[in-house]
């Protein structure tokens, strides 16, 4: 007998599926073997069975006979439109329009045709349960020819009429062992349009006390009562507020309530950077929803879930008060024997019930599109491309738990292009440096600790977004792939395993009043990161973080901090980095501007190329910190320093590491090499000839000559030579010697 977990299971077992069907055969629109020939892992029938029964025609109350209004008797098989607890069918080949708000909440609605909501006149409401898409059919809230016109509305409401989950009497019409339902289930088209309107603005500041705000530029679609979310700029990660519009004229905006928190830039000087602070526009006028009533328990919350399918055109929605997936706790799906069909255990957090989620949804063919919407609270994830095909554009995430954006399982394809994340929180704050006690209790989670982007699959275009509020890695790149997933296809039509593949583009990404820039936990492919802003975030951890990667490469990285007196590191050490070069960067404002890497593959495995900075101390250079290999590390070119420049280079051992006595006589070598200064090889202090006795695995006294003179290494497997120069050069750096580069 094969047991799998429903979400996570290894597609190279494929247990009996004929039998699986057989199980859940129920009269609906699509058969068994058509299911067959769409779905080839067990985890992919057995959801879409268990979807497909929460909605069968033999429960049905109400079958479309004809296309016409929802409301009218006529529509319907009964002769009277839907009540409460109604099961509705749309047939085939029917299209129902809701023209008003519907004053019941129905059961469940499957549609087999179409169902659209009018675009104009008068706002429309449905309210549902469980709505189910099937293949073949489509949900029309508005589309690009004729969107929700901008003063009406288009509401779908998810209302759980179960107060939870029916999974103990498989008899039950809303039997739902997986907890599926409660939610808009998509096997077919989705098509939303609302409005237009501008999705966020900028402006250089704004104060607390004050009860307008000035924009760069006059937005469009705006309208009083619109929900704005004004990005913080505080540390903490917590300055964002909430505030609502009152009044509007070009651009200025007047609030219905006075700002709480300052909402200002840092000064810095970097020629032609202009920083400003971001106003998200948070209200749309095509929304889906989780009833008011069921928003504070989590089983009765909605969500939505494109399954199996990339049809989807989504364009200016909100999804509201959506997810179900807590990220602050130990995931805990339902178990099934994909043999059998037994239930083996019921999920209490189940994954994969998120506000926007395409799931499993394939990674060819054409994208599916979510353009210019919102987001704005979920317990568990945002926006979520699990093994899809998927463009996200110009969306705004808000008051997140765990991770705004994520792609989960490895292999994704698509883009994430100018989305904007405010206020996503999770466990532990600053850099990841451990996944918690998940893993070592076997339990395979990530993108819990408060991102911006979760990436699991690289293999995607980044470029321009904004994050925000992150309480821990704004982009965070890590975590093996899962599902099975064995391989990523490249452009060139190459196949790469999850862990090789390169990031395929990352551009121009920002991100403030954050914790940590971006990180990198892992892989063996390339990562080339450019143009890279963040400024004033978290004190303490470093903003770039990098562990286990094959190669590096940070192009024009800008880090702008205003409190050089805290213990904040702009670029982190790239601890066992093969191979880093960073091109370019300014560095200002912190305490410790770059910390140079120790690991390496070949002479000078480690680069700095160019550059500003201005910092407390500018370059720190700690051997023993990680073992090396053959590093070296190399700094040259156009390096600039700025007038408040503290310590240009700071160069020491460690002695507290695990491995200590391998790692303190590995060879050292940092060549500093920069344009108006001659050539220079760095020794330590700790690499002087008789005068010096190390203390580490020593226990005959020795100096570093007599090591030598005994057949063991000296100090960082070196002896500074006698044309050394002392003292050093920067008075304020007294712990390194120079070398003239012969």
């Amino acid at each position: 007998m094969k047991i799998y977990l429903d979400r996570f299971v290894h597609l190279e077992f494929i247990p009996r599926i004929t039998s699986l069907l057989l199980l859940f055969l129920v009269p609906i629109s699509i058969n068994a073997m058509e299911i067959t020939a769409m779905h080839t892992s067990p985890a992919e029938v057995d959801e879409m069975q268990r979807m497909l029964r929460l909605v069968r025609d033999e429960d049905a109350t109400h079958v479309s006979v004809q296309s016409g209004a929802w409301s009218k008797g006529s529509t319907w098989n009964t002769g009277t439109a839907p009540e409460s607890g109604a099961r509705v069918v749309i047939s085939a080949d029917h299209a129902v329009v809701v023209k008003t708000k519907i004053p019941h909440t129905m059961m469940t609605v499957r549609v087999d045709g179409i169902l659209r909501f009018k675009w104009q006149k008068r706002s429309t409401e449905l309210r549902v349960d469980t709505m189910v898409v099937n293949a073949g059919g489509t949900l029309k809230m508005g589309t690009q020819n004729l969107p929700i016109a901008a003063n009406v509305t288009a509401k779908l409401v998810i209302d759980d009429l179960n107060n939870g989950f029916i999974t103990e009497d498989p008899s039950h019409p809303d039997y739902d062992p997986l907890k599926l339902g409660n939610g808009l289930i998509s096997h077919g088209r989705i098509e939303m349009h609302g409005a237009v309107k501008t999705e966020y603005a900028t402006m250089d500041s704004a104060y607390a006390g004050d009860i307008e705000l000035v924009l760069d530029e006059a937005p469009v679609g705006w309208r009083v009562g619109d929900k704005l979310i004004i990005a913080g700029t505080s540390t903490d990660t917590l300055g964002d507020e909430v505030a609502h519009i009152t009044a509007i004229q070009g651009t200025t905006v007047t609030l219905d309530t006075p700002l709480i928190h300052d909402h200002y830039t840092p000064a810095h000087s970097k020629p032609g950077l202009t920083l400003k602070v971001h106003v998200a526009n948070g209200t749309r006028n095509v929304i889906v929803e989780t009833a008011e009533d069921d928003r504070e328990s989590l089983d009765s919350r909605g969500h939505t879930l494109f399954m199996h399918t990339n049809d989807v055109a989504v364009r200016y929605a909100a999804f509201n008060h959506l997810g179900r997936t807590n990220k602050l706790k130990y995931p805990n799906d339902t178990k099934v024997n994909f043999d059998t069909g037994e239930i083996l255990s019921i999920g209490t957090n189940p994954r994969a019930r998120y506000p926007v989620h395409f799931h499993r949804s394939g990674t060819t063919g054409s994208p599916g599109l979510i353009a210019s919407s919102v987001v704005f609270n979920s317990p568990g994830w945002g926006y979520v491309n699990h093994s899809g095909h998927a463009e996200m554009v110009r969306n705004i995430a808000y008051d997140i738990s765990g991770a705004a954006f994520a792609c989960e399982a490895g292999n994704e394809q698509g883009s994430f292009i100018e989305n904007l994340s405010i206020r996503t929180q999770g466990l532990g704050r600053g850099g990841v440096t451990s996944w918690d006690d998940r893993d070592k209790a076997g339990v395979r989670d990530f993108g819990f600790h408060g991102h911006g982007f979760w990436f699991t699959g690289v293999y995607v275009n980044v470029v321009g977004n904004i994050v925000n509020g992150a309480s821990n890695t704004a982009y965070a790149f890590g975590s093996p792939p899962l599902d099975g997933v064995t391989s990523v296809t490249l452009d060139n039509g190459s196949e790469r395993a999850p862990r090789q593949a390169p990031i395929k583009l990352f551009v121009d990404n920002q991100a403030y009043g954050s914790a940590v820039t971006f990180g990198i936990w892992g892989g063996d492919g390339s990562y080339r990161i450019h143009n890279t802003l963040a400024w004033r975030m978290e004190p303490g951890s470093p903003q770039t973080h990098v562990r286990y990667t094959h190669f590096l490469h940070q192009y024009g990285t800008t880090l702008i901090s205003d409190a050089p007196n805290q213990p904040g590191i702009g670029i982190g050490t790239h601890s066992k980095a093969e191979i880093t070069r960073l091109d370019n960067a300014h560095v200002e404002g912190f305490g410790l501007g770059v910390d140079l890497g120790t690991w390496g593959i070949n002479a000078y495995s480690q680069v700095v190329v160019g550059g500003f900075f201005e910092n407390k101390t500018d370059f720190r250079y700690v051997h023993g910190d990680t073992q090396v290999l053959l590093g070296g590390t190399r700094v040259y070119g156009p390096v600039k320093f700025g007038v408040s420049s503290s310590n240009k280079l700071n160069m020491t051992t460690r002695r507290s590491n695990k491995n200590v006595a391998q790692r303190y006589y590995t060879e050292f070598k940092l060549l500093w090499d920069i344009e108006g200064e001659s050539a220079k090889r760095m020794y330590l202090d700790n690499q002087q000839r008789d005068s010096y006795v190390p203390v580490i695995s020593n226990p005959n006294g020795y100096t570093n000559v007599q090591r030598v003179q005994n057949g063991l290494p000296p100090v960082a497997n070196a002896i500074w030579p006698d044309t050394a120069i002392a003292p050093c050069r920067y008075e304020q750096c007294p712990h390194h010697r120079l070398h003239r580069k012969l």
